[in-house]
């Protein structure tokens, strides 16, 4: 599995993913584009290998040498993601795209898998959990997931009561100046 990213932050966000894969999966890390459409462009087109990047940080490491079987974009916005799927679909349309994608950015890339430019599509920590019950049950998304659920139960446990506190102040008051 080979990793780049064009987010200047996706160093650390790539680390913290390679620390959940399991051991016997080779990573191997092709660095930081400085935009998603180079990036994405140099995938698919090897004579970009050779070129310079003018006026934009420097990556440590060359262009990945193609073919790769498919492509996994995660991403947390709708450009982000946009940018690789039109630049990869346009110049390599056989290529299988799968994107894993936040539930934001999830409803505005559906058009591409509607159209079969991605093959397939997880969007936000729901499609996650359900994706990882089909496949063996229990894990981080569904752990996460549950947590959450329980997060907002325990928010709107707590509005209600403040409600219920709030309304039983209001009638005291009104009996006071009644009174």
């Amino acid at each position: 599995i080979g990793m780049a990213y064009s987010n200047p932050s996706g160093l650390l966000l790539s680390e913290r993913l390679i620390d959940q894969i399991d051991d016997y999966l080779k990573l191997i890390d092709f660095g930081y584009y400085p935009t998603s459409a180079l990036g994405a462009y140099g995938l698919t087109d090897q004579t970009a290998a050779a070129w310079e990047f003018i006026d934009y940080p420097e990556s440590k490491k060359p262009l990945p040498e193609w073919p790769f079987s498919a492509v996994v974009i995660l991403s947390n916005s709708y450009e982000g993601a946009a940018g690789w799927v039109e630049q990869m679909s346009a110049l390599d349309p056989d290529r299988p795209i799968y994107l894993l994608v936040t539930a934001q950015a999830g409803p505005l890339l559906q058009p591409y898998y509607q159209s079969g430019q991605v093959a397939g599509m997880v969007s936000g920590m729901t499609e996650a959990a359900v994706v990882e019950t089909l496949l063996d049950g229990e894990g981080q998304a569904l752990v996460r997931w549950r947590s959450y659920q329980i997060g907002v139960l325990i928010c709107l446990i707590v509005i209600v009561i403040g409600v219920i506190l709030n309304g039983s102040e209001l009638s005291t008051n009104e009996r006071r100046v009644r009174s």
